[in-house]
């Protein structure tokens, strides 16, 4: 008897089982069929269509839809209005659907050409909410970032300490103020970042990165080995001398060696290892 209730239960959980994967797979293939309907829809009624979003209405087929397509100039546009529609109807709603309305915008805002969504900086760069900020820094065209846009970009990152900002600043191709690098300078911890505003004073020739290597002897090499100029070997072998007890230092002074192809300095560098590894045994 036992056997065969066993038996049985060893049925039922098959067919539970079997019953189980029937389910999921029809549930994949209405998915499909629902996708394969939606690639019917022609591009400017999908991007048309986008204004008629609502919160918390399923939208991952739109971006999957907007990743497969290549989007024409007239798409741009239509898109730019589809965006201008949304931010209009949705000024007053409450907090928490608005961080989700901006974060919709963030997503639809990548698929613009750069100088076309940097009208969205504007809009959303003095917004209250992170989400809000969020669009700012996707919308930004590095090469027409204006003065006033990297004051702005200083004061958000002095003040709240937003990556985005500063990551903002760095990577734009405009010519730094030395003001502007200082400040950072002496308000960050981060190492990285550091070096790569000096790297934007390197790139840039401002003969001012010459008043203030002394003062970030890490940062300095660093720059100048993602560089990889050779034009100020001369410097990085006079922080070495300067910096030389200081192990951190001698490990992207190497990295920066290597990358400039500075064998004779390289070898050298081996040398006071070894003497250094001696003088302590």
């Amino acid at each position: 008897m036992e056997k065969l209730i066993n038996i049985f239960n060893i049925e039922k959980n098959n067919l539970i089982e079997t019953n189980l994967e029937l389910e999921y797979s029809i549930k994949q293939l209405k998915h499909t069929i629902d996708y394969a309907k939606f690639r019917c829809i022609s591009t400017s009624e999908l991007i048309q269509k986008l204004s008629d979003y609502k919160i918390d209405t399923f939208v991952e087929n739109y971006f999957y839809r907007l990743n497969e397509l290549k989007l024409t100039v007239k798409d741009y546009y239509l898109l730019i209005n589809s965006i201008d529609k949304l931010i209009y109807k949705h000024t007053n709603v409450t907090t928490k659907d608005k961080i989700k309305f901006e974060n919709f915008i963030r997503r639809l805002v990548v698929y613009l050409p750069s100088h076309l969504r940097h009208k969205y900086f504007d809009i959303f760069i003095n917004s209250t909410r992170k989400s809000g900020r969020k669009i700012a820094y996707k919308s930004i065209c590095k090469d027409l970032l204006t003065k006033n846009q990297i004051n702005l970009l200083l004061e958000l990152y002095l003040k709240k300490r937003e990556e985005e900002a500063l990551k903002s600043i760095i990577f734009s191709s405009v010519k730094l103020d030395l003001e502007i690098i200082i400040a950072i300078l002496e308000k960050t911890d981060n190492k990285y970042w550091k070096a790569r505003l000096i790297q934007n004073l390197i790139l840039n020739e401002q003969n001012e990165v010459l008043e203030i290597y002394s003062m970030y002897p890490f940062e300095f090499v660093h720059a100048v080995g993602r560089i990889g100029n050779k034009k100020y070997i001369k410097v990085i072998k006079e922080l070495f001398e300067e910096n030389k007890n200081d192990f951190d230092f001698l490990s992207i002074y190497a990295y920066s060696l290597g990358k400039i192809g500075a064998k004779k300095e390289l070898n050298n560098l081996s040398k006071y290892i070894k003497t250094k590894v001696k003088a302590s045994n």
